[in-house]
Protein backbone atom coordinates (compact mmCIF):
# COMPACT_ATOMS: atom_id res chain seq x y z
CA UNK A 1 0.00 0.00 0.00
CA UNK A 2 1.76 3.27 -1.06
CA UNK A 3 -1.04 5.45 0.28
CA UNK A 4 -3.72 5.56 2.56
CA UNK A 5 -7.59 7.70 2.61
CA UNK A 6 -8.38 7.66 6.54
CA UNK A 7 -11.68 9.28 8.05
CA UNK A 8 -10.60 11.97 10.24
CA UNK A 9 -14.03 13.46 11.60
CA UNK A 10 -15.90 14.35 8.99
CA UNK A 11 -13.19 14.68 6.12
CA UNK A 12 -10.59 12.65 4.49
CA UNK A 13 -7.27 12.78 4.99
CA UNK A 14 -5.10 11.35 2.12
CA UNK A 15 -1.96 10.37 3.03
CA UNK A 16 0.97 9.38 1.04
CA UNK A 17 4.97 8.98 1.10
CA UNK A 18 5.98 12.77 1.80
CA UNK A 19 3.14 14.02 3.51
CA UNK A 20 3.84 15.90 6.61
CA UNK A 21 1.93 16.73 9.76
CA UNK A 22 2.60 18.58 12.56
CA UNK A 23 1.84 19.26 16.42
CA UNK A 24 2.89 22.49 18.80
CA UNK A 25 3.92 21.21 22.22
CA UNK A 26 3.55 23.00 25.45
CA UNK A 27 7.17 24.33 25.11
CA UNK A 28 6.21 25.96 21.52
CA UNK A 29 8.21 23.22 20.21
CA UNK A 30 6.88 22.01 16.29
CA UNK A 31 6.78 19.03 15.70
CA UNK A 32 6.69 17.66 12.00
CA UNK A 33 6.27 14.16 10.95
CA UNK A 34 6.94 13.18 7.39
CA UNK A 35 5.19 10.69 6.11
CA UNK A 36 8.23 7.58 4.83
CA UNK A 37 5.00 4.69 4.08
CA UNK A 38 1.44 3.64 4.77
CA UNK A 39 0.83 -0.02 5.23
CA UNK A 40 -1.55 -2.29 6.88
CA UNK A 41 -0.41 -5.10 9.62
CA UNK A 42 -1.48 -9.01 9.65
CA UNK A 43 -5.34 -8.02 10.91
CA UNK A 44 -5.81 -5.15 8.42
CA UNK A 45 -4.84 -2.48 10.52
CA UNK A 46 -3.41 0.73 8.80
CA UNK A 47 0.03 1.57 10.26
CA UNK A 48 1.92 5.15 8.92
CA UNK A 49 6.02 4.80 9.13
CA UNK A 50 7.13 8.69 9.59
CA UNK A 51 10.12 10.25 10.76
CA UNK A 52 9.87 12.95 12.85
CA UNK A 53 11.35 16.35 13.10
CA UNK A 54 11.54 18.85 16.00
CA UNK A 55 12.21 22.61 15.75
CA UNK A 56 12.75 24.31 19.19
CA UNK A 57 11.87 27.96 20.07
CA UNK A 58 15.74 28.60 19.97
CA UNK A 59 15.71 27.92 16.20
CA UNK A 60 17.71 24.62 17.69
CA UNK A 61 16.65 21.37 14.57
CA UNK A 62 16.63 18.12 16.10
CA UNK A 63 15.30 14.99 13.71
CA UNK A 64 14.45 12.11 15.44
CA UNK A 65 14.35 8.42 13.61
CA UNK A 66 11.72 6.68 12.43
CA UNK A 67 8.43 5.27 14.51
CA UNK A 68 5.57 4.00 13.65
CA UNK A 69 2.10 4.11 14.71
CA UNK A 70 -1.60 2.91 13.47
CA UNK A 71 -3.34 5.19 11.29
CA UNK A 72 -6.09 5.99 13.85
CA UNK A 73 -3.21 6.71 16.20
CA UNK A 74 -1.19 8.98 13.94
CA UNK A 75 -4.42 11.60 13.22
CA UNK A 76 -5.05 11.78 16.60
CA UNK A 77 -1.41 13.03 17.10
CA UNK A 78 -0.79 15.03 14.47
CA UNK A 79 -3.69 17.47 13.26
CA UNK A 80 -2.28 19.98 11.42
CA UNK A 81 -1.00 19.07 7.59
CA UNK A 82 1.67 21.23 6.39
CA UNK A 83 1.72 22.48 2.51
CA UNK A 84 -2.05 21.25 2.16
Amino acid sequence: MSSLLFKRGEQLEYIKRASQFRRVLTDRTVETAEVMSVHTDQLGIPHVRYQVDFLRPNRQRYVEGTRVLAARSFFDLYQERVGA
